[in-house]
């Protein structure tokens, strides 16, 4: 879900011309003012990255041997077709998969980390023209593991990105971790000089958090989620002094 809806925010702002960014994401109609404010930051470059296995939700319930007929019939559903995810097990695989414990879930999660997470931060670099050592800030965002140290030192590690560059990582955020990643780069940004480049990483392997005890409550997060990761690069630049598209302001709201 994060990385759909970090994705979503910047396709959304790409196609609108909606470039710059302060610390909030709301749209304001062009030439409705002219702006004075601090360095904001323009997004370069968005890319993505997927496993390479694609399930449907009937794999799904054969390898995670689902009986619980409420379960079954939530798999049934049209709105998901496919998945792609990173089970140890074939699509294909007659199933039921083996029961698995935290070691192995745990080592799904740093394996997407090295896998779909430095595909696309480093595809993401390639769009924008990016080397490592050009990389002032990073920011990792993930709400379904807990590595460390965090994501974002692991993509410095093996980024090649310099040991000096700031950097922050968001974890359990779920769906409002995307507009809040980037708010939290361009936040980094806006005190380093103009020009200062930074990379954004929201990286989710569900697969990894997967609990198989057939109740409902455990059919329903198994049902929706899949693996994925999404990247940008952003860069600090000056206020713009002409009217723009622009997102400038954004509201939370924590539900119990």
């Amino acid at each position: 879900v994060t990385v759909s809806v970090l994705y979503w925010s910047l396709t959304l702002c790409s196609a609108k011309k909606l470039h710059h960014f302060n610390n909030s994401f709301q749209l304001q109609p062009q030439n409705s003012f002219k702006t004075n404010m601090r360095p904001t930051c323009v997004v370069d470059s968005v890319a993505s990255a997927f496993p390479d296995h694609v399930y449907t939700q009937q794999d799904v319930a054969r390898l995670l041997g689902v009986q619980n007929p409420v379960v079954k019939r939530l798999l049934e559903a049209p709105h998901i077709k496919t998945r792609s995810l990173m089970l140890d097990a074939a699509p294909s695989s007659p199933g039921p998969m083996p029961q698995e414990n935290l070691s192995g879930l745990n080592r799904r999660f740093h394996e997407g980390i090295a896998t779909i997470g430095l595909q696309a931060a480093k595809a993401a670099m390639d769009k924008a023209g990016v080397e490592p050592a050009a990389i002032g800030a990073v920011v990792a965002v993930t709400s379904s593991g807990l590595p460390l140290p965090g994501i974002s030192a692991i993509l410095i590690r093996d980024l090649g990105v310099s040991r000096r560059a700031q950097r922050a990582d968001l974890v359990g955020m779920g769906c409002n971790a995307g507009v809040t990643g980037m708010r939290t780069i361009c936040q980094l940004l806006a005190g380093r000089p103009l020009g200062t480049v930074g990379l954004l990483l929201c990286v989710e392997v569900s697969s990894a958090l997967y609990v198989r005890n057939d109740s409902v409550g455990t059919g329903i997060v198994n049902s929706l989620f899949g693996d994925g990761a999404v990247a940008s690069v952003v860069r600090s630049v000056a206020p713009p002094d002409v009217p723009v598209d622009t997102c400038t302001a954004s509201t939370n709201k924590s539900l119990p």
